[in-house]
């Protein structure tokens, strides 16, 4: 599931949140109809193009979606538990049709297939979240705790006549928790913890077993201190992160002795995060980021043979974060960041800069456009690491009818550099093929689109498309015969009724 871009800093502008939330109450009144349904048409338009052109990137087993593709409504107006918190919930069951369910390569070798897809999701918080943050008031607070706990569950059943399709749907679920103490007060503590149960196929057809099956635990458990009247804000954080694969034989089926290797790719994180926010205004401020991880593998003790490299990155940024005027948020960034690879045969590690760009514009209290671009590294489980070169736009607008709608399209460069070298580093690999310096290239353009219509306050019914397209001429050749392209495209389409509170 493409991940819509959305406001990034709406909890520097306390007016920017007074938009969104008349955008869902309010009724826009205009006086010249003409002229509004015309609006109405152009953005329908604008995003059914972006469906057309769109294609998606290539799902990383180390970076999923926070809702992994599950079919989630917006809240509804909650259940009130104390006297500040609110209970929501909803459960859903989608129809939809994929067209290629092992992201297989073209020239014929998609399956598609139809699926059922029953999903439930529950919070419980005082704070809604914004951004996988606590959308925590500018003013002070005399609450103790802010929190938010959700969890989230379903389970894909596809209902094609092939065994290998069918075993292909897996249970994706996961739980939140995001707590900050004292909040605007002189020191504070605060958790952001995402703990994910993911089920994936491979990106091709394979035994049930040879699956990207996985234990995925991001956490952040952070310190703030804002000394003075609160305008400086200092936070000192500890990076724990796990990624572990269930695979109990990462073998396809028919594979001789040798052929296979041990599961290379369970790994922790640990690190440090630092940052410096200077509010200079209410709601514009001056930020400093420093960011460092060791990136650990648990398979494998030779060094060179089967496993992948243990590292050490540290990523700094700075730049400005804000409103300007009342309908623009703007986010500029930019930094330098140096990876230490120890063991590699090839000794490549990397030392560039890093930025992110992004700019998001309310026109009117119903309307939202956001636009990004970034050029990011980071650790990669194939190679050493990844670099992404992209940008991304999107779209959400309520209609007076009770109508959501929710667009976005992200182009991204993605290469995977210092691959691992065949028959020394990887056994199980032959050769490449358009693999230059053992760097892999790839065009990844990924969108969707959501309509959600709501009847009454509990019922609600969608539509969503997604398209997915990796374009790239890489080839990766195995020592059994076996040879597997990089490329695919993917079109999934849903249909799904939830009920929500």
């Amino acid at each position: 599931m493409t991940q819509l871009p959305r406001h990034s800093h709406a909890r520097l502008g306390r007016n920017n949140r007074h938009r969104l939330s008349r955008c869902c109450g309010s009724i826009c009144t205009h006086s010249n109809r003409a002229k509004r349904h015309a609006q109405r048409g152009l953005l329908v338009v604008a995003a059914l193009l972006w469906c057309v052109v769109g294609r998606s990137p290539l799902a990383h087993a180390g970076e999923p979606d926070v809702y992994v593709g599950l079919p989630i409504a917006q809240d509804g107006p909650g259940v009130k538990v104390g006297k500040r918190s609110t209970f929501h919930g909803g459960a859903a069951v989608s129809v939809g049709y994929d067209s290629n369910v092992f992201s297989s390569a073209g020239s014929g070798n998609e399956i598609g297939s139809v699926f059922v897809q029953p999903t439930a999701w529950l919070s419980l918080g005082n704070r809604r979240m914004i951004n996988q943050r606590l959308n925590t008031s500018l003013k002070g607070s005399d609450r103790k705790v802010e929190y938010n706990i959700g969890a989230f569950f379903g389970w894909r059943f596809y209902t094609n006549s092939k065994s290998t399709v069918r075993a292909a749907g897996k249970p994706n679920g996961g739980v939140t928790l995001n707590l900050l103490t004292s909040p605007k007060r002189r020191f504070s503590f605060g958790i952001d913890e995402r703990f994910l149960i993911l089920g994936q196929p491979r990106q091709y057809e394979s035994t049930a077993e040879y699956n990207l099956n996985r234990f995925d635990h991001r956490g952040l458990f952070r310190f703030l201190l804002r000394p003075g009247g609160g305008r400086l804000v200092l936070e000192v954080g500890y990076i724990s992160e796990l990624l572990y694969f269930l695979d109990s034989n990462p073998c396809p089926e028919g594979s001789a002795e040798g052929d296979c290797q041990e599961n290379t790719s369970d790994r922790t994180v640990n690190g440090l995060k630092a940052e410096i926010k200077w509010r200079f205004r209410d709601r514009s401020a001056f930020v400093a980021k420093y960011r460092f991880t060791n990136n650990l593998y648990l398979c494998c003790t030779d060094i060179g043979v089967g496993r992948n490299e243990d590292s050490d990155h540290h990523i700094v940024q700075a730049g400005y974060v804000g409103q300007i005027g009342k309908k623009i948020d703007v986010e500029l960034l930019a930094g330098y960041g140096k990876g230490i690879y120890y063991n590699d045969v090839n000794g490549v590690g990397f030392s560039r800069p890093n930025f992110e760009a992004a700019l998001t514009y309310f026109p009117r209290t119903r309307t939202q456009l956001s636009m990004r671009g970034f050029y990011r590294i980071r650790d990669s489980l194939v190679g050493n690491y990844i670099s992404d070169f992209g940008a991304s736009m999107g779209i959400q607008q309520r209609f007076k009818w009770r109508m959501d709608l929710r667009a976005g399209f992200t182009v991204t460069q993605r290469k995977f550099i210092a691959l691992p070298v065949p028959g020394i580093e990887d056994l199980v690999i032959a050769a490449y093929s358009a693999a230059p310096g053992f760097t892999r290239t790839d065009l990844l353009v990924a969108a969707s689109t959501q309509l959600e219509q709501s009847f009454g306050k509990m019922f609600v019914m969608a539509a969503r498309y997604d398209l997915q397209l990796n374009s790239t001429d890489f080839v990766t050749l195995y020592s059994n015969g076996f040879v597997s392209p990089g490329r695919f495209t993917r079109h999934v389409v849903w249909l799904f009724g939830a009920l929500r509170y």
